[in-house]
């Protein structure tokens, strides 16, 4: 098992579902039921002597743990619990992620609305720059005017008073 060790199994949740299933699969062929139609003989119970440890010429003899089936299950029992760790940590990204959305709509629909804003006030910024420009034509030209208007006058009382 050292190449699960140098699997990082946090990074791809999708990978880390996959290897807990395969132990799944591995420890459920190991432990799996006989079938019905095969009928075995149930195995003898054995029953160990009552044995006094001081008692001298005696064997001892202790059934032997399973150690790698021992083993086995407690790997499978912490990546069960890494995977509901990690399944509790995509939620929270994904509703993280869902909060971050809605409130990118709402930044674009402020910015929207913003925008739209000075949109109207710079369609009335230029409009009233063009009465602002006509006003000053019709100025200018009734300045022009009264210059004339000034110059016919002087040339006339110019020419009474030379008269």
């Amino acid at each position: 098992m050292e190449w699960l060790e140098d699997l990082d199994l946090t990074e791809d949740p999708s990978m880390f579902f996959e290897t807990l299933d395969m132990f799944d699969d591995s420890l459920s062929d190991e432990f799996s039921q006989p079938e019905e139609d095969t009928k075995l003989e149930p195995e003898p119970f054995v029953m160990y002597p009552m044995i006094d440890p001081l008692e001298k010429g005696v064997a001892t003899k202790i059934p032997k743990k399973n150690k790698g089936r021992t083993r086995r299950r407690d790997e499978i029992s912490s990546l069960r619990r890494e995977a509901q760790v990690l399944s509790r940590r995509l939620e929270l990204l994904r509703h993280r992620q869902e909060e971050e959305a809605n409130t990118g709509i709402r930044r674009v629909s402020g910015w929207m609305m913003m925008a739209a804003e000075q949109q109207l006030l710079r369609e009335t910024k230029e409009m009233e720059n063009a009465q602002l420009r006509e006003l000053l034509r019709a100025h200018v030209s009734l300045s022009d005017d009264l210059k004339r208007l000034l110059v016919r006058t002087r040339a006339r009382h110019a020419s009474i008073a030379v008269l």
